[in-house]
């Protein structure tokens, strides 16, 4: 990789979202954020910050992580204030940091789990998670402050960091956090504080794991005996071989995607290849053959997992909306490592599918798992006595604003089309105000607007989306041929003036999509795709034919667009020419000697991630060939 093309992400203050698709989803997130703090009082999380502050008595509630939902609800609360203020959240977050305040010891540790039940600090760092639960009260304190100017949450996040550095680095004990998070906040923490401790903590931390020197087994229990219980194996901690040895990604999906965050950190501010090369590596090797079509990623149940190569099934796969979020996180960093639209492929292909579909289009209900493929017994829920994903998906909603654009070396780079306006600095330059219009994705005209004080020369550079096939630019409402496209981005170069204007034309149409031969359960099978979203079959909009029993001839389709049929959101359906088997198949027959019979039907389908909002019921997003 070549970071002298590095892209610096536009922050949360310089962009305001005004979509059509994304503003009433972002707009909803301080009512969910509302009904999340009730959840998080009815679950325990935060009495559970009452009892360890000396407020009230009790026992600890949850698993040993509770805190750090806590600090993600407070994560997403602060990036609310970028676009709006609310002051029943700001009151309830108010009481939280003060809740959390009283429970740090004065050493600066906190953590309620050992608090309240009195463990000993540091000594399990394998499942206890002490270490994930710090990264998150960091995050949350870094957000914070930078959304408010307030310092009582980042004293609190400061604090806990010194005493994480007093243990590790000053008092020379090695340990490999159990589920990686720390690394990622720490660097954050350097780059608000300008303090080189927290980024060497931080190194420490990388490059400790998979080797020698340390394994879980120098933590000491307890009681002070030596553990040696690693049921879930090494590789399922990224512990198995050190970070300089990865080629590809493996073991718990969301650890994995977290410590592949904090490697991209650190890569961004040393330039270090023993970095650079394995990220390379593991990128690849997610995105062409461990990565679900709707971006889905973690497909094993047993342990939260990737699989090997190509093992992607449907209907039992995993695919955890916060391991779909840890992948937004990480290609929204490798973008920032070079100018390469692949990485922001990833984060719109996730965005509209894998992340989308673990929330209801009301906004109440969760997906825990995205399947595939369902049988009928998938349902959303209200919450989850692991609650890591409902307030991971506000925080991420709430700070949607950063992913739109990025620069370098004079040239503003649109990452992802979403409207709104952008005030952005270019050095050379001075600020440009950027208008982003358009009904995107439901239809492919995509406009812009410059706003300057002097005319400049500068480039604009579109992400060419990676599904799109056709397409045309207009300048100023005149077709416009003098550019390039490099690495997937379309680099106009010109000298700007106020007003000028951009339309990108993008043609958005059905497409039927195929898979890997290797990718045994979609043999003879397809999908269907619009623009950047994945469709998907259910059974409520074909109550004609058993789902499972629905085929495709994919020479005699004739897509339609339905938008009659949209679902609340906008989004049409889309509907095709199918056949249902009508014979009655015996379990096993001779091939060529079954003589099918088929009728034909006209299917319907629409975007995945839209399905189980009317019910429980079939669906399926791999359909058959027919035979």
């Amino acid at each position: 990789m070549d970071l002298t093309e590095r892209l610096a992400p536009v922050g949360l203050d310089d962009v305001v979202i005004e979509d059509p698709f994304w503003s009433p989803k972002i707009d909803r997130t301080i009512e969910t954020l509302l009904s999340q703090y009730e959840k998080l009082e009815a679950y325990g999380t935060i009495g559970n910050f009452r009892i360890a502050a000396g407020i009230e008595e009790g026992s600890f509630r949850g698993p040993c992580f509770m805190d750090s939902d806590a600090y993600k609800w407070l994560e997403a609360v602060s990036y609310t204030f970028y676009r709006r203020r609310d002051s029943e959240l700001e009151e309830k977050a108010g009481y939280l940091v003060g809740l959390i305040r009283g429970a740090q010891a004065d050493d600066g540790y906190i953590d309620t789990y050992i608090t309240i039940n009195g463990r000993l600090r540091y000594t399990d760092l394998e499942s206890v998670h002490e270490l994930y639960c710090a990264g998150h009260l960091i995050e949350a304190a870094v957000a914070h402050f930078s959304a408010t100017s307030k310092r009582d949450l980042l004293e609190v996040g400061i604090k806990a960091a010194d005493n994480i550095y007093r243990h590790f680095i000053e008092g020379g004990r090695a340990g490999v956090p159990g589920h990686e998070e720390i690394e990622l906040a720490l660097v954050r923490l350097y780059r608000l504080t300008g303090d080189g401790r927290y980024f060497e903590l931080a190194r420490v931390f990388i490059d400790i794991r998979g080797t020698e020197e340390v394994s879980f087994t120098r933590c000491p229990d307890d009681t002070g005996k030596q553990k040696d219980r690693h049921a879930c194996g090494q590789r399922y901690f990224q512990n198995h071989v050190p970070i300089t040895a990865l080629t590809e990604v493996t073991g718990h999906a969301v650890r994995a995607l977290y410590y592949n965050c904090g490697v991209t950190d650190v890569y961004l501010e040393t330039g270090d290849e023993k970095y650079g090369g394995p990220l390379g590596a593991m990128w690849e090797n997610m995105v062409t053959k461990r990565m679900h079509i709707t971006g889905g990623v973690g497909s094993l149940i047993n342990g939260e997992s990737f699989g090997a190569d190509y093992e992607l099934p449907n209907e039992h796969t995993y695919n955890e909306t916060c391991a779909q979020i840890a992948s937004i996180f990480w290609n929204h960093r490798m973008a920032q490592t070079g100018a390469d639209s692949r990485y922001h492929d990833i984060v719109e292909l996730t965005l509209y599918n894998g992340f989308l579909s673990g929330i209801s289009l009301d906004g109440k209900k969760y997906f825990y798992p995205n399947p595939l493929k369902s049988s009928g017994r998938h349902e959303r829920s209200e919450w989850f006595q692991c609650a890591c994903c409902p307030p991971n998906m506000a925080r991420l909603f709430a700070s949607l604003g950063q992913y739109i654009y990025g620069t370098s070396r004079g040239t503003i780079f649109v990452n992802q089309f979403i409207g709104g306006r952008a005030s952005i600095r270019l050095p050379g330059t001075g600020t440009v105000g950027l208008l982003q219009e358009g009904e995107y994705p439901r239809y492919g005209e995509v406009r812009f607007t410059v706003g300057i004080s002097h005319p400049a020369a500068f480039t604009i550079a579109l992400r060419k989306p990676a599904w799109l096939e056709k397409y045309t630019i207009e300048i100023n409402g005149k077709r416009h041929l003098n550019f390039q496209v490099e690495k997937g981005y379309i680099s106009i170069m010109r000298e700007w003036k106020d007003k000028d204007t951009i339309a990108f034309v993008m043609a958005i149409r059905p497409v039927l999509m195929s898979c890997h031969r290797r990718v045994t359960g979609n043999a003879h099978h397809c999908a269907v795709a619009f623009g950047p979203f994945v469709y998907c079959l259910e059974q409520i909009d074909n109550p004609g034919a058993d789902l499972f029993d629905i085929r495709i001839d994919p020479d005699d389709i004739r897509f339609g667009i339905d938008d009659e049929k949209s679902l609340s959101d906008g989004i049409p359906a889309i509907s095709f020419n199918a056949r249902i088997d009508t014979g009655d198949t015996p379990l096993y027959y001779a091939l060529r000697k079954m003589n099918h019979t088929h009728k034909k039907i006209r299917a319907r389908a629409v975007p995945y991630y839209a399905w189980n909002n009317r019910g429980k019921g079939k669906m399926l997003v791999w359909i058959p060939l027919i035979s």
